[in-house]
């Protein structure tokens, strides 16, 4: 059974990791957000897409058939993230949640129809969190919300 697992890893090595990966069969994400801002030399904007959390992907994959370590030994890749000996599994609703968080700052829909199925507190703590400019405040209240996810 596929389960949502976070990996950290150097963020140069990013691109390497998810090639790799990808061979062994895991499904990657990288979230990312889009940052709009006012031009200042014209009536314009600029829009950026950033990633939303440096230095970790989201792999999804059967531990029974890809053990950790055979990701971990990728070069580039740092570890998962682990709370006590296990590594920590990122329940499917926030990977949606996350999913639907830029949809709505893409479109500015939240009765889209991808998102119907998504607890509204737990899309505004994600919406909170993207907001938050401090890359390493924004993974520490990333890992609060996983570790209240995660029993």
């Amino acid at each position: 059974m596929n389960l949502w697992y976070v990996l950290y890893c150097k963020a140069q090595d990013v691109g390497k990791i998810t090639k790799r990966v990808n061979g062994l069969g895991v499904s990657v994400f990288c979230p990312r957000y889009v940052r709009v801002s006012h031009r200042t030399d014209c009536n314009s904007v600029r829009i950026e897409e950033k990633v939303l959390f440096p230095n970790y992907l989201f792999l999804s994959f059967d531990i029974n058939k890809i053990h950790t370590s055979t990701i971990s030994s990728i070069p580039g890749a740092v570890g998962f993230i682990r709370f006590g000996s296990d590594a920590c599994t990122v329940p499917q609703k926030v990977i949606s949640a996350i999913e639907c968080a830029r949809l709505i700052a893409l479109n500015n829909d939240d009765q889209a129809i991808e998102c119907r199925n998504i607890s509204s507190t737990l899309l505004l703590k994600i919406q909170e969190i993207s907001l938050i400019k401090s890359i390493e405040q924004r993974q520490v209240a990333f890992s609060h919300l996983l570790q209240s996810s995660n029993p």
